[in-house]
């Protein structure tokens, strides 16, 4: 007996083509989304030589300043702002992730993922910044800032 052998027409190739195309298309996406969304808050200090405090903040200001009040008064952190520029409306968090460093600040709300990028106004901190959006993969926007105070009132 034969084997017979199956010639495929070209709207069957093509529709073949098609899908395999649009499933690697989709598991590179996966995998984009899933690298943005795994990006943990070591990886963000590590870029920015910062350090990690995890807990509740609370966030009052003015035209000049806003001031970071964490867990409780145990830091204050005090954010100078630049003149005649727009700040997003930073919330209230109970779950908060901070990145403090010398470049600025990362704030995120771990029960809602909002992240807000606070970088200082000069050129290493803005270059080291642009890296951690990319690392965050663009979810949150960079606003400039004068500078930062921390003060550690030596509570836990």
């Amino acid at each position: 007996m034969k084997a017979r052998i199956l010639k495929p027409s070209y709207g069957t190739l093509l529709l073949l083509a098609t899908t395999f195309l649009m499933v690697l298309m989709s598991c590179k996406r996966s995998a984009d989304n899933m690298n943005a969304n795994n990006t943990t808050a070591d990886d963000v200090a590590k870029s920015l030589d910062g350090t990690i405090l995890t807990g509740n903040m609370m966030m009052e200001g003015d035209a000049n300043e806003l001031m970071l009040n964490y867990n409780s008064g145990s830091k204050i952190i005090i954010i100078s702002k630049l003149k005649n520029a727009e700040y997003p409306n930073i919330p209230n968090m109970q779950a908060a992730e901070i990145i403090v460093s010398i470049y600025g600040l990362m704030l995120k709300d771990a029960t809602s993922n909002q992240i807000f990028l606070l970088a200082n106004n000069d050129t290493e901190s803005i270059g080291k910044f642009a890296r951690v959006k990319s690392i965050l993969g663009n979810r949150a926007n960079v606003v400039l800032i004068f500078g930062t105070t921390v003060i550690n009132n030596g509570r836990a």
